[in-house]
């Protein structure tokens, strides 16, 4: 690269406040003719979008590179002077630096924006210092969200991230029980990175993209482990869309959880499930 603008975080959830850094980053590249450098800190804890859906969003987005650093004990060691002439100045050549007024960085932390803003004028860089977007009764995190998800509260965790909270992927073959129930499921295996919501039932939407393109349907999605007709060890995503009947196996799917409708339970009969997935269906569709 002959230059570039770079914003460095751990992106995770890529929320409002992340976005605010992004949009910021775009436009001071397109200004000066520069590649426009995402570097995030890659910690492989459970996430709240998926490896696929964050390269999803850096592709909508326009950003020139997406580089992922794994937080590992050599990296933890890396002065902060170090991370900003190693890899800022000598491999990325950054023209512009764009953070959060709070942002830290390097060995035990002792980066931050006075240390940028210190190195910028021997180092050739500018530095832009943003305020933290706001939401309820404090500054918008990904800590924030993380707890809003996994107490099912999907609607604040959309108003923070600016999109909703769901999954993606592949619909699999399952155990046809939703089927046999007369509610014929799509099954999405979240995976070991995606963090997972309460779990429960929820009113969604899904879209469905096939080679004729996308099309969004209102439906019914269950997190959790069917403690009722399973063993209770495999999480799953099984949805049940409204007034469908195409075959979409092996089709790209989006879930999107819109509302928290109960708590997964343990029912007593297949008649007793049954009857509940009625009533959670009508709840859904009066709320959708």
């Amino acid at each position: 690269m002959q230059g570039s603008a770079v914003t460095i975080g751990k992106f995770d959830g890529f929320h409002k406040g992340h976005q605010l850094l992004l949009n910021t980053l775009r436009q001071q590249a397109l200004d000066r003719d520069l590649s426009s450098v995402v570097f995030k800190i890659d910690s492989r804890e459970t996430q709240i979008l998926s490896d696929g859906e964050q390269r999803e969003i850096m592709k909508e987005m326009k950003i020139d590179r997406f580089i992922r650093q794994l937080f590992t004990a050599d990296f933890a060691k890396m002065e902060a002077e170090e991370f900003v002439l190693d890899i800022l100045v000598r491999s990325l050549h950054a023209k512009v630096i764009v953070v959060g007024k709070d942002f830290q960085f390097g060995k035990n932390r002792k980066g931050n924006v006075s240390l940028l803003e210190k190195m910028s004028k021997e180092c050739g860089f500018e530095v832009y210092a943003l305020d933290k977007e706001e939401y309820g009764d404090g500054a918008i995190s990904s800590t924030r969200i993380r707890q809003a998800i996994s107490e099912g509260r999907v609607e604040d965790a959309y108003s923070m991230m600016g999109h909703p909270f769901g999954f993606s992927g592949t619909v699999e073959h399952g155990k046809k029980i939703g089927t046999s129930l007369g509610f014929p499921t799509i099954n999405i295996m979240p995976g070991t990175e995606k963090m997972v919501p309460e779990f429960g039932v929820y009113a969604s939407h899904t879209i469905v993209t096939d080679e004729n393109g996308s099309s969004t349907f209102n439906s019914i999605t269950n997190v959790g482990n069917n403690p009722t007709v399973s063993d209770g060890k495999t999480v799953t995503v099984e949805t049940f869309i409204y007034d469908f009947d195409q075959d979409i196996y092996g089709s790209h799917v989006d879930v999107e959880l819109v509302k928290f409708l109960r708590q997964e339970q343990k029912f007593a009969s297949f008649e007793d499930l049954q009857k509940q997935i009625g009533r959670d269906i009508e709840t859904s569709k009066k709320y959708l």
